[in-house]
């Protein structure tokens, strides 16, 4: 009985996420936008927190810890920034708001990667 509740409850995961994947090639209601929008914000955060252990793993003990309160106080300016910045009121606020919040987190894993990639004697790089 425990193996059929699994199943459906995997089946209707996979259904649900289906349909998601296709509402986002054709976006029709401001829900479909807010999903579509989501989805991207998930995977920017996923991508942002590969990126932030890499570098965190070159780092000493020291520099890690400085680079957790950085990144907690980069997450706090990120989201007060797109709060301040995305519209307030109607129905795509929302929605901008997110896809603002995507854009800075994309933007910060970018800043990320070059870090992990610094080269001996640069200045501008903490290893």
């Amino acid at each position: 009985m425990k193996f059929l509740k699994y199943s459906l409850l995997v089946s209707l995961l996979l259904w649900v996420s289906a349909s998601f994947a296709q509402n986002c090639k054709n976006q029709n209601t401001t829900l479909d936008m807010q999903q579509c929008a989501d989805i991207e914000l998930k995977k920017a955060n996923s991508q942002l927190n590969g990126v932030y252990n890499e570098y965190k793993a070159i780092l000493d003990a020291t520099a890690q810890t400085q680079l957790k309160e950085v990144q907690l106080a980069w997450i706090k300016f990120r989201d007060l920034d797109c709060k301040f910045f995305s519209p307030q009121d109607g129905s795509f606020a929302p929605v901008a708001r997110v896809m603002c919040l995507t854009g800075r987190t994309i933007q910060r894993t970018k800043e990320l990667q070059q870090r992990t990639k610094c080269v001996e004697g640069d200045m501008s790089c903490r290893q």
